[in-house]
């Protein structure tokens, strides 16, 4: 069995729409550098990620059986190529001593469980990437729970939903004012076991939205049921948008906000955008290939949002580079302009990047685990 990346073109808008908010809060201290504010909210484009990568990923957690070989080698060319051009473009803006010191980790994706120093060597961006791929471990594992558990428990979902969730406060819950930075328990919160649930809660869409077949995961909800639920997820965004202001908006107001509130940020935000991603469509309803009807400028509307899903990675993990190299070849630049100049390079570069590096190795991959979907098959199923 194949399994292609789905294509969803409000999923993709939706990726654009997070590499864009995490841009915001690095390039948001370019003009105002005594503090982000609000803007500083736009961190949790991050976690808008982790809800997208659980949306496109439900269908392999409802239906298990798919080759495991086949699996990893789609998601090794589909994460490491570009990560690993970004990685070495990093390495390359460093000073030249110590410009390797940190490669090793950063190259076997273990820099976020040494010191802060080891995690933010090159890019503080890269902290995200452990936890795509732990999650893309685990899931051979869930899928399997899913499959054990589909004729014990009406919705499979939900145990699994409520065991991450139960981790993810429980860690909060252990939290101490005096603690290192590199403590197991704060490690543990920024890897799989703090940050599952907002993979499930993405999963939880698109089994509930009706994007994929699998009410043992859970059943579709109604329109009315899934539009409600949209409307509180707005309102739990707009009160964590007043929380976030009065209490965490300046490095003096984070000091004093409890930690509760700081652990629970993400997980918060989490809820929001996947309770909005219920208004999602399904795909089919996007099928550019059956637009003949779909004027122009809709047409038009979801290329744009189809390209700016398939740059979003280069974006992310690109854009803490296109200041420095600005710098280089124009220093007297700052504010705005710098911003701009900054802003219009990371789009370039991550186009480009995409053409050269990351749709050839897609598709590479794609090719090769075909072949080994193929092998796998068994001979009276291949005719």
């Amino acid at each position: 069995m194949q399994t292609p990346d789905p294509l969803h073109p409000g999923a993709e808008a939706l990726r654009g729409v997070a590499a864009l908010m995490v841009l915001a809060t690095h390039y948001v201290t370019l003009v105002q550098p005594h503090g982000s504010g609000l803007w500083g909210l736009a961190a949790t484009g991050v976690d808008l990620f982790f809800v997208l990568s659980g949306f496109v990923f439900a269908k392999l957690l409802a239906h298990p059986g798919w080759s495991l070989a086949a699996y990893g080698v789609r998601r090794l060319l589909r994460l490491y190529p570009l990560y690993l051009v970004a990685l070495l473009v990093y390495a390359w803006l460093r000073e030249a001593d110590g410009r390797w010191d940190a490669l090793p980790a950063h190259l076997a994706m273990l820099h976020t469980t040494g010191s802060l120093q080891l995690a933010g060597a090159y890019n503080v961006a890269f902290w995200s990437l452990p936890p795509e791929v732990e999650f893309y471990l685990l899931l051979p594992v869930l899928a399997w729970v899913v499959h054990a558990l589909r004729h014990q428990v009406q919705a499979a979902l939900w145990p699994l939903l409520g065991a991450a969730l139960a981790v993810k406060l429980g860690l909060v819950a252990l939290a101490d004012l005096g603690e290192s930075p590199e403590s197991v328990r704060r490690v543990l919160t920024v890897h799989a076991p703090g940050l599952l649930v907002e993979f499930l809660l993405g999963a939880g869409v698109a089994a509930a939205g009706g994007h994929v077949d699998a009410p043992h995961l859970t059943r579709p909800w109604s329109a009315q049921t899934r539009r409600v639920a949209a409307a509180v997820g707005l309102l739990v965004l707009v009160v964590l948008a007043a929380v976030y202001t009065q209490e965490l908006s300046t490095p003096e107001r984070a000091a004093q906000a409890p930690l509760w509130l700081q652990g629970h940020l993400g997980l918060w935000a989490a809820a929001g955008f996947a309770a909005l991603m219920l208004l999602l469509k399904p795909a089919s309803a996007f099928s550019l290939a059956q637009s003949a009807h779909v004027n122009a400028s809709h047409r038009l509307g979801w290329a744009v949002a189809l390209w700016a899903g398939r740059c979003s990675y280069g974006v992310y993990l690109l854009h803490n580079a296109a200041p420095a190299l600005v710098a280089r070849v124009w220093p007297s630049a700052q504010g705005w302009p710098l911003l701009l100049a900054s802003l219009a390079l990371t789009i370039i570069m991550a186009a480009v990047l995409h053409r050269l590096v990351e749709a050839p190795a897609r598709q590479w991959g794609r090719r090769w685990a075909a072949r080994l979907d193929q092998r796998q098959m068994p001979a009276s199923a291949q005719g």
